[in-house]
């Protein structure tokens, strides 16, 4: 058979069922995200509360300190009409 070249089949091979395996990617990247999201917002509510409440805590010694240095400068300007 000069001349002529042979032509070989190989046996047929089976291919896997992806769908499943798709299927259950897809179920698992899905659950994945769920959870990832869900801590991602659990972690910035805990951070935002904490921010609220340091904040409140900062407006409320910042407005002490205002009320107690008015009332101090009251003092002072009444002991300065005294003394006049």
């Amino acid at each position: 058979m000069e001349g002529h070249s042979m032509i070989e089949v190989s046996a047929q091979i089976t291919v896997a069922d992806t769908s499943k395996a798709i299927s259950q990617f897809s179920t698992v990247a899905d659950r994945l995200y769920n959870e990832f999201a869900e801590n991602l917002i659990s972690q910035y509510s805990e951070m935002r509360n904490s921010y609220m409440s340091e904040y409140q805590t900062n407006f409320e010694l910042n407005k002490e300190r205002k009320a107690q240095k008015i009332q101090s400068l009251a003092l002072d300007i009444e002991k300065q009409e005294q003394a006049v």
